[in-house]
């Protein structure tokens, strides 16, 4: 894949996860729940068909929390995730 279609792909996945205005901010710049959620498009970009996330919204606040396993849920609807997390909420995926 060539330079353009990385950045192209990689803008793609920081707006999903909803960091969208964030991609030009160092990792000193970004708070706890914007780390996790940046760990996401890393692990998404090889578009591999699964990803497994050990506690993937451990270490956040319940805001934060919440919707890490809201964009995990999402990608697991389109078939692309499988998550192995202890997070306590009621989430689709582990039922």
């Amino acid at each position: 894949m060539d330079r353009e279609a990385r950045l192209e792909k990689a803008a793609e996945l920081l707006v999903k996860v909803g960091l969208g205005s964030r991609k030009y901010h160092k990792p000193a710049e970004l708070i706890s729940g914007q780390h996790q959620r940046v760990a996401m498009p890393r692990a998404f970009s090889n578009d591999s068909g699964i990803v497994i996330g050990d506690e993937p919204a451990g270490n956040v606040d319940t805001e934060a929390g919440n919707a890490i396993m809201s964009i995990l849920e999402g990608l697991n609807r389109e078939g692309r995730l499988i998550v192995a997390t202890h997070y306590a909420r009621d989430c689709s995926m582990c039922k």
